[in-house]
């Protein structure tokens, strides 16, 4: 069992952290038969279903951002991990005396 650091933060998929996955309008449009869906469209507000849309679009990018940013973060705290291992610093250690031995 792998142990982290108290200090290493937690990471998940940037779509886990959305709690809305699919618009209500989407929803109710599936249950509806095509010759009333522009009509409750029209009821509901034709504005207001196009700008949820729109903003549901802007939490996906947001959310595909997130999700690199998270990974590039990741691969930063890897690459600072493996320059502080303590085995690194005897592994270069060992390299200098040997290179010392040979010139």
């Amino acid at each position: 069992m792998e142990t982290r650091d108290a200090q290493e933060p937690t990471s998940c998929s940037a779509n886990e952290l959305r709690t809305i996955r699919t618009l209500l309008w989407s929803e109710i449009s599936s249950q509806l038969r095509p010759a009333e869906r522009d009509e409750v469209k029209g009821a509901l507000g034709r504005t207001l279903i196009e700008e949820n849309e729109s903003l549901f679009s802007e939490a996906d990018a947001l959310s595909e951002i997130l999700g690199q940013v998270q990974a590039s973060t990741a691969a930063v705290l890897d690459r600072q991990r493996l320059c502080s291992n303590p085995n690194r610093n005897m592994v270069c250690s060992a390299c200098a005396l040997a290179m010392q031995a040979c010139g």
